[in-house]
């Protein structure tokens, strides 16, 4: 009962308000989806990442990007042993927003 409440919780919610890509100002952007120290893994040398880079991830990490001003403002949450690559991936994802037409679907980053 509790799980079916919470999902109406959020589908009333999601129903409330709906806006496009053009008209969010705010978004939040994954910078990474792995555990602690990303993919490969330190110390495992039976990784399967070591030998084939698309099994890479970065270590978790979100940030926010506010298009209200000029320049963007962002925050990254969680500093990670990858932030030279995230904030890379923060500053290519702000270059693209300030160049690209606000209505075209957004680039994923990080698989």
């Amino acid at each position: 009962m509790t799980r079916l409440l919470f999902i109406l919780i959020i589908l009333w919610f999601g129903a409330l308000q709906t806006v496009s890509a053009a008209e969010c100002t705010v978004e939040l952007l994954v910078l990474g989806v792995a555990q602690d120290g990303g993919k490969p893994q330190l110390g495992n040398p039976n990784d399967p990442a070591w030998s084939n880079p698309t099994l890479k991830r970065y270590a978790t990490s979100v940030a926010l990007l506010d298009k209200r001003s000029t320049p963007v403002k962002r925050w990254l949450f969680d500093a990670t042993p990858d932030i030279r690559e995230q904030m890379q991936l923060l500053s290519e994802a702000v270059t693209e927003m300030s160049n690209s037409d606000t209505s075209k679907a957004p680039t994923t980053l990080i698989d």
